[in-house]
């Protein structure tokens, strides 16, 4: 089991889905400056956890992959787009991405279902 932190450090609320294949289910409403701990079983089915900007319906994915490769994912708001500020599992170091749809700052080690799914979005 594999936990990794989903914290909220914007002044919005976001909800948190959990799913795949395009069917998700609610996880939690991540009110300002909270957070949830997400548990992934290694050995599971594929999942995605969609952060969902309520204002506006603005949604950027968070991957199994994502949480297998960082301990802390923090939710940020830099120049009115949606940043994610990822703490790596394995070193203290922390990298960035912005939103995954474009790919700039996606991590070079993306797994291949991850890359297939982002080919459908």
């Amino acid at each position: 089991m594999v936990k990794t932190i989903v914290k909220n450090d914007t002044p919005q609320a976001f909800t948190l889905k959990e799913g795949n294949a395009g069917v998700y289910r609610d996880i939690k409403v991540l009110d300002p400056e909270k957070q949830h701990t997400i548990e992934l079983d290694t050995n599971a089915t594929y999942r995605e956890y969609v952060v969902v900007q309520n204002a506006s319906g603005e949604k950027e994915y968070i991957t199994s992959d994502d949480c297998l490769d960082n301990s802390k994912i923090t939710i940020k708001i830099v120049d009115n787009k949606l940043f994610f500020e990822k703490v790596l599992r394995d070193t203290s170091s922390t990298s960035t991405s912005g939103g995954q749809r474009d790919g700039e700052g996606a991590p070079a080690h993306r797994g291949i279902f991850s890359r297939f799914v982002k080919m459908f979005k």
